[in-house]
């Protein structure tokens, strides 16, 4: 395979439809909507580290697999590799 097909290959996994849905309930993370399913967020770390923010979650799926989820601008944007 050759090096550019492999990338495009690899830049197809790696974009989702992944939004951000507030809590129905106080304590609660909320959810992301990962590609229209709803994944319950179990867990929530913020790292500020020399200007540089970064959102890591913990979501639950229906499937009853947890992934995680980064953002690096405040939350507007999500993606399922941390790079």
């Amino acid at each position: 395979m050759n090096y550019w097909k492999g990338l495009m290959e690899y830049g197809k996994t790696r974009i989702k439809n992944i939004t951000w849905m507030p809590p129905f309930r106080e304590g609660e993370f909320g959810y992301l909507i990962i590609d229209n399913e709803p994944c319950f967020i179990n867990s929530w770390h913020t790292f500020d580290d020399y200007g540089c923010e970064m959102e890591i979650v913990e979501v639950a799926c229906r499937d009853g697999k947890t992934k995680d989820a980064y953002s690096d601008d405040g939350g507007e944007s999500w993606r399922l590799e941390a790079f």
